[in-house]
């Protein structure tokens, strides 16, 4: 048996206080959260935007550290940076009956909903370039690179156009559709791939029987050389096209009333069918992130089908249809909104976060109408657009006695 001297006995025992100790402290600080820290609570930041109740407000983030609004009075860059939180970077008016804001990465394009004949791109910090047409623009989509595309109704037929800020001279892409020999056809929807080389825009054929076509088109003359451009389509027979993105590694997302396809370019002019999702529901709601995964909300059951899923399902894909997660939640989706590996799901007062398996992240609920809840910085602060003003609040740790809590919000 070793025996031990009285000063080793006293270090060991005081060695075995202090590591007592170490572990309290960290229960405290970081498990009850009854020391210093406090508890997760709901911190405002300080940044408030207000607005009429009238000024229609829409909104762009990228998850980062900046958010993009546009209202009736013209677009506001924000900041939500520590260093200059709550500046205005960038402000430019505008006039707009019923404004439209398109935005991927950090790029937003912004026109008017209401027979505008205009479309603005912003970057996070300027106004980059704008396009003023000759004819209403029908419907207009910016990519992650900031090319912008725009579908035109003019007096006969349709115009299809592509920009970019690195050449302003002229439009880098142009197909006009004319009724003499295309008779029944309405484009609707023009995505651009990341490297601007490929321009796919959707049609409905309206002639004998509705049919969704997907068009796929070089946008390069060396490309497209002794052909008209189009070099791939894909139809969707008696299925209305709902939404259409272009994603990472020239992937295209195509939803139908029926079905979610994607299809992925390879080699040359082939086009691989990546995956064909039915549909048993209504689609309420639709959200991408920066690297193509998605998650889609349902709605009511389509008539006639089997298996439909609860309304207020979310379905969460990675970037090739294949599902990683699902939310199911008890009322209908009103928005969805997606960065840092996480989902948000609102149902008008009814706030979700969930991880990219559909895990709970954290809830709650609102007392007033919520226009649109967004990602910045982390998946701890958002963006709350309420009926009157904007603000950006933050999940953290609160000591006793400071403020915290959503104005209006009870939650966890």
């Amino acid at each position: 048996m070793i025996k031990l001297s009285k000063p080793t006995v006293i270090k060991i025992l005081v060695g075995l206080v202090i590591l007592l100790l170490a572990v309290a402290l960290h229960i405290a600080f970081n498990v009850t959260g009854i020391w210093s820290r406090g508890e997760l609570r709901w911190v405002n930041t300080g940044v408030s935007v207000p607005y009429p109740p009238d000024a229609s407000p829409v909104f762009h983030t990228n998850g980062g550290d900046f958010f993009t609004m546009a209202t009736r009075d013209g677009v506001r860059i924000i900041s939500t940076h520590p260093s200059n939180r709550g500046d205005t970077i960038f402000s430019h008016t505008m006039h707009l009956r019923q404004p439209v804001l398109v935005g991927r990465g950090s790029y937003t394009a912004v026109g008017e909903g209401d027979r505008g004949r205009s479309v603005h791109v912003f970057n996070e910090s300027i106004r980059i370039f704008h396009e003023n047409f000759d004819y209403t623009v029908n419907a207009f989509s910016i990519n992650r690179t900031g090319f912008l595309s725009v579908i035109l109704r003019m007096d006969e037929g349709f115009a299809i156009k592509m920009f970019h800020e690195t050449d302003r001279q002229r439009w880098l892409y142009r197909r006009v559709l004319n009724p003499v020999d295309n008779p029944g056809i309405l484009p609707v929807m023009a995505e651009v791939s990341d490297d601007g080389r490929m321009i796919v825009y959707g049609v409905l054929d309206v002639n004998n029987r509705m049919i969704t076509r997907i068009l796929f088109n070089h946008t390069y003359h060396g490309d497209a050389w002794g052909t008209d451009g189009n070099f791939a389509s894909r139809e969707f027979e008696n299925e209305m096209l709902l939404h259409m993105q272009a994603t990472t590694d020239n992937r295209l997302v195509v939803v139908t009333d029926a079905r979610i396809a994607i299809f992925t370019r390879g080699a040359g002019t082939t086009i691989n069918d990546t995956a064909d999702i039915p549909l048993h529901n209504q689609v309420t709601a639709i959200a991408f992130d920066d690297i193509g995964r998605f998650s889609v909300a349902l709605g009511a059951p389509i008539l006639n089908t089997s298996d439909p899923y609860t309304p207020g399902t979310v379905l969460i894909f990675d970037a090739n249809g294949n599902r990683t997660g699902t939310f199911h939640g008890d009322r209908l989706v009103t928005s969805l909104s997606m960065a840092h590996n996480a989902v948000i799901v609102a149902s008008n007062r009814n706030i979700h976060a969930v991880n990219m398996t559909g895990a709970a992240l954290w809830e709650f609920v609102a007392l007033q109408d919520v226009r649109g809840f967004f990602f910045l910085g982390d998946s701890n602060t958002v963006l709350m657009a309420g009926a009157m003003r904007a603000d950006v609040w933050r999940r953290q740790r609160v000591r006793d006695g400071e403020a915290g809590d959503f104005f209006g919000i009870q939650g966890q």
